[in-house]
């Protein structure tokens, strides 16, 4: 597993189907940057251990010592992974001893959240780490958060057939392009 080949394979989040949204272009961008900030904050966090005073990093300390029984220390947190031997990259946002965490601004549809950490379970035993079942999506408000497990006995497989699909989609569209 190494960054070295971070833009020539396609990342979990491509291979996935992309989810609905019901909102303005707009409101699907200011979204977009309101998660951006959060991931940004939490990381900050992890790098410094400064909270900066935000509500919703304090929230995520609380989560941490919270879900130490749960998920074990934290062992990977933002951090590109790619599986060569799968033509694969990932990013997952926490990828802790017993689990992997995935930070989202809302509960979304918990099938398209399994493929994703399906990916990154997947990504995860390429690094020695042994397989996990706790696949979390974890959604933060300034006060509270959500915590939920939608692990997927099926995730996996269908996340390495949706894999085989993207591959089969581009050789095949690389052949039209060719003359």
């Amino acid at each position: 597993m190494s960054d070295r080949y971070a833009n020539k394979y396609p990342s979990v989040t491509e291979i996935i189907p992309k989810p609905e949204f019901y909102c303005t272009p707009d409101q699907l961008e200011a979204a977009r940057d309101e998660g951006i900030d959060i991931h940004a904050d939490i990381k900050l966090f992890l790098d410094t251990g400064d909270d900066f005073g935000l509500p919703h990093v304090k929230t995520f300390m609380r989560f941490c010592v919270e879900q130490i029984k749960t998920l074990g220390n934290l062992i990977i947190y933002e951090k590109a992974l790619t599986s060569d031997k799968l033509q694969l990259n990932g990013r997952p946002d926490l990828m802790y001893e017993k689990g992997i965490v995935e930070v989202k601004r809302s509960m979304g549809n918990p099938k398209l959240h399994a493929l994703q950490l399906a990916g990154y379970n997947i990504l995860r035993r390429g690094l020695k780490i042994p397989s996990t079942r706790k696949w979390y999506v974890l959604v933060i408000n300034d006060e509270d958060y959500i915590f939920k497990n939608v692990f997927n006995p099926q995730a996996e497989q269908i996340f390495l057939s949706l894999l085989a699909k993207h591959r089969i989609e581009t050789a095949i569209e690389n052949y039209f392009k060719t003359v």
